[in-house]
């Protein structure tokens, strides 16, 4: 290693991030890849001076990419992308390429091989960092979050598609053809990963899964080190195998070991968020060309043109071929920002068309530039409409507890609460809990509370129903009420119509956990349901 330092300074300022990031929450929720990437700018060789290369910096930063993409596959969920929603989310991105093609067009004076740089970079969306946002603030559950799952996973997978077909060096006949070879490849494994594992499998998993063995984290790494090396060897960008090997980490666990799954997740995003992702981040910032930047006006002036152009390009499309079921206006808004949002899919881009002096260093340095903003200002923008929409109809999505730390509830029509972000909880029948109030975070108070969907904590439910403005003795009981108020369905009633209306699964009438519930959905809320049974989407 010839500059240890450097690892030191990277760690140091990965440390530091979260901090920023906690003390300025209380004001402006600021996502913490922000305060990663500026402190990279700042220990730069345009600023401070401080952080150098070598092999063992570029090495880890690409594994930081690479992870950051396989963590985006991986939250890819099948059952909720699939059909009308997933056509929606296909269509609005061949209508960005197009629309960003054309626009880059415009901008480069027609010269193509920097069009299709330009074009696909604003067709991007950085679903690994909205996930994160997504999932801290507890918009992830719920048909929002699956709604901005599918169009950010085609807003992922779409150009890193495109660059395989385009920035190969090859023609593009030759491209398609061993794009089409390692399609099927990754067909094989999906179905190897959806065959039932031998029941040895599952004991070793568990038997190592708190031991330094860590059976399951090996085979993970060992999943995504074969489709980075398979992507290799075909000569594809090796985002697209860490992407592939997301999808079937998630197949395998899901299918072998579905109770330990979660518990296995949260060891690869300690891996990956609390070490190679941020030092993809941290080095983002510190190869950012801010000389280039402030050197001469036109790449300045370029940067609020592709901020205004990822918006227009991607979210515009996004906006107007959201599902129908989608049908605030804010949310449809939301869902269009999420969609604009880019960052490590722009980096790849850019960095492709330098090496091939495709674009200059000003256009690169704005595009990016416009990818960080984006990664700031729109999520901000995005979740600032859902809150409104939210306080204007109670309804659509959770609230904000995640965001601040603290339960939040609001009055509906009728006095019945909103499906808050704090409260994710059933009470067990036939004690003195309340019908369920939504899904998200605990709040830290009340017996057993805990943030897993579909725990039971009598003493938090009681305090939602007081903070709520109904009072606990008036609340409607799971398993003791013979019916659920009407004006109660839209918060507490979360799911559809059937006994078999537990753990997240709707039944035939309704296509989505966490829809409003009809008439005939309110009785089947009412009937006892077991302890273990998840209420909350």
């Amino acid at each position: 290693m010839e500059h240890p330092g450097t690892l030191v300074l990277i760690m140091a300022l990965a440390v530091l991030a979260p901090l920023l990031g906690y003390a300025t929450g209380r004001w402006l929720p600021v996502p913490v890849v922000i305060f990663e990437i500026v402190l990279g700018i700042l220990a730069g060789p345009d600023a401070l001076g401080w952080a150098h290369h070598d092999q063992v910096i570029d090495t880890l930063s690409d594994l930081g990419l690479s992870m950051l993409i396989f963590l985006a596959g991986y939250e890819i969920r099948f059952a909720e992308v699939r059909g009308s929603t997933l056509r929606r989310a296909g269509g609005a991105w061949v209508l960005s390429f197009a629309a960003g093609l054309g626009v880059a067009l415009l901008l480069s004076g027609a010269d193509l091989a920097k069009s299709l740089v330009i074009g696909t970079a604003l067709t991007s969306t950085a679903l690994g960092a909205v996930l994160p946002i997504l999932r801290d603030s507890g918009r992830l559950e719920g048909r929002f979050g699956s709604v901005v799952m599918a169009f950010g996973s085609v807003g992922e997978f779409g150009p890193i598609i495109a660059m395989a077909l385009l920035f190969s060096g090859r023609s593009p006949g030759a491209a398609s053809a061993v794009l089409a070879v390692f399609a099927v490849v990754t067909a094989g494994a999906v179905f190897w990963a959806m065959r039932p594992r031998p029941p040895w499998f599952a004991r070793i998993v568990a038997v190592t899964l708190h031991s330094s063995g860590q059976f399951a984290v090996r085979f993970v790494m060992l999943l995504l080190a074969g489709m980075l090396g398979l992507a290799h060897v075909f000569g594809l960008d090796t985002l697209l195998g860490a992407f592939a090997a997301g999808m079937l980490t998630r197949l395998v666990l899901q299918g072998a070991v579905p109770e330990r799954s979660d518990e296995i997740l949260e060891r690869i995003e300690a891996i990956g968020f609390g070490f190679l992702v941020p030092f993809f981040y941290i080095v983002t910032g510190i190869d950012f060309d801010l000389a280039a930047l402030l050197d001469g006006g036109r790449p300045l002036l370029l940067l609020p043109v592709f901020l205004l152009l990822f918006l227009l390009v991607r979210g515009v499309p996004a906006y107007l071929l959201a599902p129908r079921d989608l049908t605030g206006r804010a949310s449809r808004s939301g869902l269009g920002l999420f969609a604009s949002t880019c960052l490590p899919l722009v980096v790849a881009i850019t960095a492709i068309g330098l090496d091939e002096k495709v674009i200059g260093a000003g256009e690169a340095a704005a595009l990016v530039a416009a990818a960080m903003v984006s990664v700031l200002v729109f999520p901000l923008l995005a979740f600032r409409l859902l809150r409104r929409e939210e306080g204007e109809g109670g309804r659509g999505v959770p609230g904000r507890a995640a965001e601040t730390g603290e339960a939040w509830w609001g009055p509906v029509g009728g006095g019945a609460c909103r499906a808050p972000v704090a409260c994710r909880w059933a009470a067990v029948p036939g004690g003195s809990g309340r019908v369920p109030v939504g899904g998200g975070l605990t709040t830290g108070q009340g017996s057993g509370t805990s943030s897993s969907v579909g725990t039971h904590s009598t003493g938090t439910v009681d305090m939602c129903s007081s903070l709520c403005g109904v009072e606990p003795s008036s609340a409607p009981r799971i398993g003791l009420s013979p019916q659920v108020p009407t004006t109660m369905t839209r918060a507490p009633c979360r799911f559809a119509a059937s006994s078999r209306a537990c753990a997240g699964f709707s039944s035939s009438t309704s296509t989505e956990a966490g829809t409003p519930a009809s008439s005939a959905e309110v009785s089947a809320c009412s009937r006892p349901v077991r302890p273990a049974c998840r209420i909350a989407s």
